[in-house]
């Protein structure tokens, strides 16, 4: 797992509070930026989950294949679908699985992000989870404006501060983006990045069938424009090197794209093409994003069903 120096620092830390006995039944990671935390979350989450118990987690037993896959009976990952907003039955289900015995692991862990977008219902809702914690269970909320959480949900989490990352690992992944164009290398920000996290998190939900189609375009839909950029992008830098330290949902697309039949991929990036171009001429956009999206479905739908 590559981490910088300061994100090194708090996976120690939650490595031994986990081997000690000490690890909270919720955590919040909090701090500068979403990718980062992200993507400790995502691999303390595994680690929590390994049959074998290994941090960072073995990667090779039954339950980090079934996590890797999107197909883990013990986790539940948390986020806004069809709104910017995380509602009150998502965390109801979540609280309902939550209070079930564990079916493989020797825990359920369950990932909420960006937990500031609960609303005031689903903030409440979880609540009682928080405070009727079962000993098998772990809540891992991810944040980067923790003042927008209520007290009373902060007041019972153990926080994590995670500081911003280290530019060199960052200029990783934009160099591997941009292909070696030192002029395209500055488009991507931080911020960028963390979009591209993102989208690729998104684009395997609905490969995966864990978010509906038009949920995936309300993701989207939020900048179309950045959107068809990045996504090209990442088609783009699929058959490049992947650079030291990507995060795991980025590896975890990459896993897919690398099984996908290479014309296909052609195909769609030249639809990608297509609908920026497109763009401004009177076309429907939300039109011209759901084909792309039902391109992206039909392409890994074969590879999904052989995964499971």
């Amino acid at each position: 797992m590559g981490l910088d120096a300061a994100h090194r620092e708090v996976w120690d830390a939650l490595q031994s509070a986990a081997q000690g006995g000490r690890l909270g039944h919720a955590i919040l990671l909090h701090g500068e930026g979403g990718w980062h935390k992200l993507q400790l979350a995502q691999a303390l989450a595994a680690a929590l989950l390994c049959q074998r118990g290994q941090f960072p987690a073995c990667g090779e037993c039954h339950s980090c294949r079934l996590l890797a896959v999107g197909n883990h009976p013990d986790f539940v990952h948390v986020a806004p679908v069809e709104s910017s907003q995380i509602r009150v039955d998502q965390i109801r289900e979540l609280s309902a699985q939550m209070a079930l015995r564990p079916q493989l692991s020797p825990r359920q862990i369950a990932l909420i992000e960006p937990a500031e977008r609960m609303n005031a219902a689903a903030a409440n809702a979880l609540l009682k989870t928080l405070e009727e914690p079962a000993a098998d269970t772990h809540l891992l909320l991810v944040s980067a404006r923790r003042g927008a959480l209520p007290a009373t949900i902060r007041s019972r989490c153990q926080q994590w501060r995670l500081g911003a990352a280290v530019a060199s690992q960052a200029s990783d992944v934009a160099e591997w983006l941009a292909g070696g164009d030192p002029e395209a290398v500055t488009r991507w920000s931080p911020a960028e990045l963390s979009r591209v996290e993102s989208l690729a998190e998104t684009l395997l939900a609905l490969a995966q069938g864990s978010v509906s189609i038009l949920a995936a375009q309300a993701r989207l839909s939020e900048d179309i424009e950045q959107s068809l950029w990045v996504w090209a992008s990442l088609l783009a830098a699929a058959r490049r090197p992947p650079p030291p330290g990507l995060s795991p949902g980025l590896g975890r697309w990459l896993n897919l794209t690398s099984r996908l039949e290479v014309s296909r991929l052609w195909t769609l990036t030249q639809s990608l093409t297509r609908a920026r171009n497109l763009r401004g001429s009177g076309m429907r956009e939300d039109l011209l994003l759901l084909d792309l999206l039902e391109q992206w479905r039909q392409l890994t739908e074969y590879e999904m069903e052989h995964q499971a």
